[in-house]
């Protein structure tokens, strides 16, 4: 069965196809052109066009004894209809760190994050940098023993601790990510145990990240009764959503679009 007979709206396929469809898409592998020709030729029967894709150019790697195999597994796939409805949308290979294909996203356009000025909060993930129990020592010791002096005290060198040391962890994990792709497209020329040793520092460093930004959601989306430590960022972020669309703010946008 033609699948494209079947659908009648505009489409888009995303994901693992498991085939190249060039030879430039292929290093330390071997290149089949018969099953490059079938991917095509199924390409071209559904009437699809690879809506091409910014950031690495494989999007899967494998390391086996020692030898880096990388291909471009990974694409989105439109026909023209669905172009037509999303003029601008592009794909994207986001950065692999654990596992040994990008994630791809697809962005279609939207409206960016609108931040504004917030009361002092107290985060959570504060406490998972080493030096932040002496920071809220050495401000309480300042101001003691008067409890008002001491909690304004507090306030203003974590504030402080934020700006210099802590640091916004979404621009954090930002960096990683940009550090970890261009260690990827390095590798991709060439091997070096210098930059195999600092991906797995990055890697490090993005784990700790992403421990920093569960803590986040899960201080935002107030529902103490789920587990921490699990891994639910998803399910955080969720909450607080629909939280705060109870209190009518009709659309959230991450800055990715989504």
């Amino acid at each position: 069965m033609n699948i494209k007979k079947v659908i009648t709206l505009p489409w888009l396929v995303i994901g693992d196809f498991n085939e190249i469809i060039s030879a430039d898409e292929v290093r330390g592998g071997i290149f089949v052109p018969y099953m490059v020709a079938r991917m095509i030729n199924v390409i071209d029967t559904c009437q699809l066009m690879d809506i091409g894709c910014s950031g690495t150019k494989f999007t899967w790697i494998r390391v086996n004894k020692g030898t880096r195999m990388a291909k471009r597994l990974d694409r989105a796939l439109a026909d023209s209809a669905w172009l037509v409805t999303f003029p601008e949308a592009y794909a994207e290979a986001l950065c692999r760190v654990y596992f040994d294909h990008c994630p791809i996203l697809v962005r279609s356009g939207g409206i960016k994050d609108n931040h504004r000025v917030r009361p002092f909060r107290f985060q959570a993930a504060w406490t998972s940098h080493k030096d932040y129990n002496q920071v809220v020592r050495k401000a309480w010791e300042k101001s003691s023993p008067n409890l008002c002096l001491s909690l304004k005290q507090v306030e203003k060198d974590s504030l402080k601790f934020n700006k210099e040391v802590f640091g916004n962890i979404f621009k954090r994990k930002s960096r990683v990510i940009a550090r970890l792709n261009g260690v990827h497209k390095a590798l991709e020329e060439h091997e070096s145990s210098d930059l195999n040793q600092l991906e797995k520092v990055l890697q490090d460093e993005y784990n700790n990240i992403l421990l920093q930004e569960e803590y986040i959601w899960f201080q935002k989306s107030r529902e103490q009764w789920v587990r921490f430590g699990d891994r639910n960022t998803k399910f955080f972020h969720t909450q607080t959503l629909v939280r705060r669309k109870r209190n009518k703010i009709h659309g959230l946008y991450l800055n990715d679009g989504t």
